[in-house]
């Protein structure tokens, strides 16, 4: 992760074995599709969460249209 700062990643690791992994950084309804494809590459089958502290903020409130789009995004990946 990027601990807070919304940056992401050059490259998505694996998950950690025996651990329900997260990933962080950056995500953000403009990045995100791109991103859960490049962590899908990275995680295979493996069940993961994702996080979205800083990318669905509007100047530092919680942003619903953004919060919406994220969740349309990411409905694509949920098995």
């Amino acid at each position: 992760g990027s601990g807070g700062r919304g940056v992401s990643p050059s490259e998505w690791q694996g998950v950690v074995p025996n651990h329900f992994t997260g990933y962080a950084g950056g995500l953000n309804p403009d990045n995100l599709e791109e991103s859960l494809v490049n962590i899908n590459k990275a995680v295979g089958d493996n069940s993961i969460w994702i996080d979205a502290e800083t990318g669905v903020r509007t100047d530092g409130k919680l942003d619903l249209k953004k919060v919406v789009k994220f969740l349309e995004i990411s409905s694509k990946y949920v098995k």
